[in-house]
């Protein structure tokens, strides 16, 4: 049998997957971002250290996009267009393909850019309510 090297992130993520977490919930358990989490399983993958699962995947509809874009601009500005397309290329997403599983760190993510923290504060708990369930 052929010896397998694994690295510190690579362990931490064996450690944080469960077939009942979503990927950000891994994500979140293993400390590490997406696109994070992304590049490890690819590696775990080619060691056959994991299998995919497939899952029906729902993603967010254009008016919960439309209600963060109206939210956002009312504490950016402008400049709310080019927070959420930095926020979902870090996130390795497109904004029609934003998993519902994966809204809580969206809507975290676009927050963390907002200069205020009483802002940020009114601006989550806006959109979080508005969060659709799966």
């Amino acid at each position: 049998m052929e010896e397998i090297t694994l690295d510190t992130e690579m362990i931490r993520l064996l450690m944080a997957i469960d077939e009942n977490k979503n990927i950000s919930q891994v994500a979140r358990a293993a400390e590490m971002n997406l696109s994070q989490v992304k590049d490890v399983l690819v590696r775990l993958l080619k060691l056959e250290l994991v299998v995919p699962v497939k899952k029906d995947v729902t993603y967010l509809e254009q008016p919960f996009i439309n209600f963060v874009k109206t939210k956002l601009s009312e504490f950016v500005g402008p400049m709310g267009e080019i927070l959420i397309e930095d926020i979902l290329d870090e996130m390795g997403l497109r904004i029609d393909r934003i998993p519902v599983n994966a809204a809580p760190d969206f809507v975290r993510n676009i927050a963390g850019e907002i200069p205020q923290e009483e802002n940020r504060t009114l601006f989550a708990d806006m959109v979080f309510s508005r969060i659709p369930t799966v």
